[in-house]
């Protein structure tokens, strides 16, 4: 259930992020090249669910004191601990993606079904 609500923590900060922020969409046009950067992985839907995967997962560490997914690593374990939980925060953030990917989706078409107005 915990991981859910994290799942949908990650999709209404990409949806925030995306639709929400006049006041970021407005600073990163112009400017130097991070901005215009930043201007442009705005729109991509996929882009900002991984960062809000990130920050969602973040988050996860602050409020819980474990990442979302507690990485089970065995005492004779060949990584180290510090490898391992990054790299379930990279898992973590490709899933939010594809999650932020396939809420969006479902909201368009949901939207598109209302008809006009």
């Amino acid at each position: 259930m915990i991981v859910l609500l994290y799942l949908l923590a990650s999709f209404g900060l990409a949806f925030g992020f995306q639709n929400r922020m006049p006041v970021l969409h407005e600073w990163a046009v112009g400017g130097t090249r991070c901005r215009r950067l930043l201007a442009h992985l705005l729109v991509c839907t996929f882009c900002v669910g991984f960062w809000a995967g990130w920050l969602s997962w973040g988050l996860s560490w602050m409020v819980h004191g474990l990442p979302v997914i507690e990485q089970r690593v065995p005492l004779n374990a060949e990584w180290p601990l510090w490898v391992v939980r990054p790299l379930g925060g990279l898992v973590w953030a490709f899933v939010s993606a594809g999650v932020c990917v396939l809420l969006d989706a479902i909201l368009l078409g949901a939207e598109d079904l209302g008809g006009p107005g």
